[in-house]
């Protein structure tokens, strides 16, 4: 017997078994497998406290042997050190110890031979651990000498943990026997009372004797359920006495008449039908019973919920009178039309003020419905604008309407005693033909399915139309879409619908089909989903298709555990591309990028397009572990990236992409969708800053920077006019330490912040444009202090350096800002100095070079600023009209420390000499640092050693103070 078999056969022993027995077995089962939990856990817990006490007591021993072992590591005294290592001898659990030095050779080392390492005999055929082993790094002042590595055993653990098992084993045996004991007991006192319950119950069953009752055996649960039966019983034998007597009087009320009555308690809804209403039916006065599911299961469910809706109507006293027409289903299958009358049962004194009864009458009225029948056959076939047809029994067409002749082109006369299929579909004509009609008494001539077989669409199969006709067989009618062929031969999707024509019996007389040409609207709705779920350039799914999708991957990845990723995916310079090559290219661009996403994934994977150049790649089924699925997401992102990385070809030209992407991984049902984006969003934005070309994976921290940096733009766009910006000043000095100039520093007095860092807050200006308000408010400071300056003749030659963002500098007026400002001031041009980046510099080199000249020839000077960090050519350096290079203070710091970076600095300043250019570093905060760059040449310094950025007041007394010097 297989062991499925087995446990089939056991599961049921079990089901067919009396209670008491499975009473006793649950809980013996429940005993043993608590008793088999408690003890693998706290074997689980010795085991693991017992290994782990014996590493923590090895680490401590190793620590101490560390300390005395320090000396002779450091002067290598192998000697001493054996010494020590011998000493370890007291521990008798240590069987070897070994002291190696950094380049891994073999100080000392010893090895207890008298030591026993065999474990308990219980502990020698299990798969557990015998020794253990450490290796600890010895070291002084933070310098490694080298390691000790102590092996011990594990047989003393072994030993005390497999005794403190055994006994543990012994109290829950003690207790499960117990245990067992007790549940035997209490299944017999539970099951003894019930016993007796069942045998009287059985008693009444097989006799009828209500007058039987049941032994109070004590005063429990048990007791106070034999009570409530013996009272039970007593209410059933006085009912059963007052039904006999009512129906007594119904049958005689009844005899003279041929109509079925019925009479319903609205209290409980109990109620009874007469034989003649069952007779009406079919029905035998024994085979219905009298229930009101009865009634409500053989009216035809079609109109079931407005018959009861009309009774409940004159219930409430909202219809004058209980009428109603409905179809009935009789015992033979066929539908009886009845005619059903009620009124509400007066009491004693002939009010109907409280409605108790309800008591009506059944006419059987399906002779009149037929003759109604007759009549609309002909009136629904003919005045419809749709397509109609109308066959016999045997299949074969006998009239059709106008609108038939429209859509199908076939004439009343040439389908006229043919069947429907020069209509409909298949691929097995003879099998079609046969299914349609095998149950008909009259089956169709072959010369006319031979006729009608060429007509067929082939869109439908045999399977088709025998499920198409049961479903008219059996439910009287059917409706749906089907592929048909019109006379010309053109097949065209219709909307079809037939119903069965019934006689007073029931019995299928006639067909009549109506079908509607539905080929513009299938059209339009193909259209239209295409159209809200695929983005039109790429044809792949758009923003709302991915959301749904999303949606069954979160409750598929809930469902199955599985992780899914998104990766979101951005084409990093895109609109440069379209700026110089034009959105024809970049369509182009988009088209190819959606193909190489599509073939880097799988085939159940996702990608979409959101719009513009960002596309969303989803990921299903990944592992469990979010390491694992980290790393295939990670896989995937890397090879999407090689992909677009690519050449892209338009016509003749070449041209290459990359792109940026963000991941974020999700494996439930709590996440939205659109957190999800935003999380992916997020991080590809993390990737830009990474450099782009790259993939960044979502990061919490990242969502708090975002909310961070959110609050900080609100902040900033309402700085300026609330006055929260300042300017101050540092000094620049020329080689004899002469105050030569400042550079305006832009400050941020934030009233709740404090004072903000520029490195946060100036590229959120840049970000936001709000640099550009931002900057000419710093010029116009600047040009306000050289004119103040100009009528003393301790600051009238100071200049003042002003740094001008990229944003800033390339908007298309900056020149004529630049020109009007020096007219509205009066000022002498060659005071104010603008600092401009490489970055900034090689963006648009040729419009800065043009702006450069048209700005130089205002007076104004230029310096670049952090020199050296960018990537500037020296053929564009040459055509700048540059009249100072500064030299980037990372340069500067690192003078003593990197051999490199002073060479840099040499670069620097013999590069400017020879161009005929002025000198300055910046962040000199050393003496050492001053003397270094003078002797190289350089001529002019700023930095902490000289001079704090402070505000105009400070800086205006470190003026007077050098005048007055």
């Amino acid at each position: 017997m297989g062991a499925s078999k087995l446990f089939h056969s056991l599961a049921q022993r079990f089901l067919n078994a009396r209670i008491r027995n499975k009473l006793t077995l649950m809980v013996m089962a429940t005993l043993v497998l608590s008793a088999l939990l408690f003890y693998v856990i706290n074997a689980t817990l010795l085991i693991r406290n017992g290994i782990s006490d014996a590493h923590n007591h090895l680490h401590l021993l190793a620590d101490v042997a560390g300390h005395n072992l320090e000396a002779p590591l450091s002067f290598n005294d192998s000697k001493s050190a054996q010494e020590v290592l011998m000493s370890l001898r007291a521990n008798t659990e240590i069987t070897h110890s070994v002291l190696s030095d950094t380049n891994g050779h073999i100080v000392a080392q010893d090895q207890q031979y008298g030591v026993s390492s065999k474990p308990h005999w219980l502990a020698q055929w299990l798969p557990v651990q015998q020794s253990i082993s450490i290796t600890h790094a010895i070291s002084t002042d933070n310098k490694m000498l080298g390691a000790l590595t102590i092996q011990a055993s594990l047989a003393n653990v072994w030993q005390a943990l497999i005794t403190q098992l055994l006994q543990i084993a012994l109290i829950i045996l003690a207790a499960l026997g117990m245990g067992i004991y007790l549940a035997h007991r209490l299944s017999i006192l539970i099951i003894n009372p019930i016993q007796q319950i069942t045998s009287t119950a059985r008693k009444i069953t097989r006799g009828g004797d209500y007058s039987l009752q049941v032994e109070k055996l004590a005063d429990d649960e048990v007791g106070e359920l034999a009570e409530e039966f013996n009272f039970m019983l007593a209410e059933i034998s006085q009912r059963d006495q007052a039904l006999q007597a009512s129906r007594e009087r119904l049958d005689f009320a009844l005899q003279g008449s041929n109509d079925g009555l019925w009479d319903r308690n609205l209290e409980n809804n109990a109620i009874y039908f007469s034989p003649r209403w069952k007779s009406m039916l079919g029905y035998d006065d024994h085979e219905l019973p009298n229930q009101l599911e009865t009634w409500t299961r053989l009216i035809d469910p079609e109109v079931r919920e407005n018959v009861q809706l009309q009774i409940n109507d004159y219930i409430q006293g909202n219809a004058p009178k209980y009428e109603a027409e409905f179809r009935m289903r009789h015992k033979d299958g066929s539908w009886v039309d009845i005619l059903a009358r009620g009124k509400i049962a007066v009491d004693a004194n002939g009010l109907m003020s409280s409605p108790r009864r309800l008591v009506g009458t059944h006419m059987d009225i399906s002779e009149r419905k037929r003759n109604e029948q007759e009549l609309r056959i002909a009136a629904t076939a003919f005045d419809a604008q749709e397509g109609m047809f109308v066959t016999g029994v045997n299949g074969l067409i006998l009239r059709v309407n106008q609108a038939f002749t429209e859509i199908t082109g076939y004439s009343a006369n040439e389908v006229v005693g043919q069947t429907p299929h020069m209509l409909f579909s298949g691929t097995n004509d003879a099998a079609i033909y046969a299914s349609m009609y095998k149950h008909n008494v009259v089956p169709a001539a072959d010369e006319a399915q031979n006729q009608v077989c060429h007509l067929l669409s082939g869109r439908h199969d045999a399977s088709f139309y025998a499920a198409l006709f049961a479903n008219i067989t059996r439910d009287g009618g059917w409706k749906g879409e089907i592929s048909s062929r019109r006379k010309n031969g053109e097949i065209y999707p219709e909307w079809l619908t037939i119903t069965a024509v019934r006689s007073a019996d029931n019995v299928a007389t006639h067909y009549v089909g109506m079908h509607t040409d539905i080929t513009k609207r299938k059209a339009a709705e193909d259209e239209i989903k295409h159209l809200a779920f695929f983005d039109a350039l790429t044809q792949l799914p758009n923003r709302r298709l991915l959301i749904d999708r999303l949606q069954q991957a979160l409750v598929s990845s809930a469902r199955s555990k599985r992780l899914g990723a998104l990766l979101f995916v951005d084409l990093d310079n895109f609109k440069t591309l379209n700026d110089t090559l034009g959105h024809d290219s970049g369509d182009l661009l988009l088209k190819q990028v959606a193909e190489r996403l599509t073939s880097c994934v799988r085939e159940g994977d996702t990608v979409a397009r959101l719009g513009g150049d960002e596309f969303v790649v989803m990921l299903e089924n990944l592992s469990e572990l979010p390491i694992d699925a980290g790393a295939q997401t990670e896989a995937i992102g890397e090879k999407i990236l090689a992909s677009l990385n690519l050449p892209y070809h338009f016509a003749s030209r070449e041209h290459r992409s990359t792109a940026s992407i963000g991941i974020t991984l999700f494996n439930n049902h709590e996440t939205t969708q659109e957190e999800l984006l935003k999380r992916a969003d997020i991080a590809m934005y993390k990737a830009k800053e990474s450099g782009r070309n790259t993939l960044r994976f979502f990061d919490p921290k990242m969502q708090t920077a975002v909310t961070a940096r959110a609050n900080l733009e609100w902040d900033l766009r309402r700085a300026l006019e609330k006055n929260q910006f300042t300017v101050y000043f540092q000094l620049q000095v020329n080689q004899y330490q002469q105050i030569i100039g400042a550079e305006a520093l832009l400050r941020w007095l934030h009233p709740e912040r404090g004072m903000v860092s520029p490195l946060e807050f100036i590229p959120l200006a840049e970000d936001t444009r709000q640099i550009l308000p931002i900057g000419q408010w710093v010029l116009e400071i600047a040009c306000d202090l050289i004119k103040t300056w100009e009528n003393n003749p301790a600051t009238q030659h100071l200049q003042i350096a002003v740094n001008v963002s990229a944003r800033q500098f390339h908007q298309s007026d900056f020149v004529n800002q630049v020109r009007q400002l020096l007219q509205d001031k009066a000022i002498r041009p060659d005071r104010l100095k603008l600092e401009l980046t490489e970055s900034l510099v090689m963006d648009d080199i040729n419009d800065t070079i043009t702006k450069m000249h048209a700005i130089r020839e205002l007076g104004v000077l230029f310096s670049m600023d952090d020199f050296g960090t960018g990537y500037s050519s020296l053929a564009y350096l040459s055509q700048l009209p540059l009249n100072q290079l500064k030299i980037d203070q990372s340069f500067v710091r690192n003078i003593g420390v990197k051999s490199s970076d002073s060479v840099i600095v040499q670069t620097i300043i013999g590069m400017a000499n020879n161009l005929g250019m002025q000198v300055i570093a910046e962040g000199v905060e050393t003496e050492e640092q001053r003397i270094f760059l003078e002797e190289l040449g350089c001529s002019a310094y700023q930095g902490y050693l000289f001079g704090k950025p402070v505000p105009v007041a400070e800086f205006e007394k470190l003026l007077g103070i050098s005048a007055a010097s």
